[in-house]
């Protein structure tokens, strides 16, 4: 199996080992065409995961996805954006 890299276009930071295998895993759930829920704790990078899932895919043909999060997110995700 080949080495998985972060997308190119995600900057400012690396993935830490969890957070590629969360990402990993987010990718074989799109690939398959099966829904799954990412949650954990707050503060462990679901928000990383997420933008760096829809970098990947961006180019990607256009899926519908459900992100559910906390209202108090989405000006975090509009600046990481």
């Amino acid at each position: 199996m080949p080495q998985f890299a972060q997308p190119a276009n995600l900057t400012g930071g690396t993935l830490l080992p969890y957070q590629v295998e969360g990402l990993k895993w987010l990718l074989s759930l799109f690939e398959n065409g099966i829904s799954g829920i990412l949650a954990d704790e707050m503060g462990l990078g679901q928000s990383l995961h997420i933008i760096a899932l829809i970098l990947l895919k961006s180019t990607a043909e256009c899926k519908v996805a459900l992100i559910v999060c906390p209202k108090t997110l989405l000006r975090n995700w509009m600046n990481e954006f």
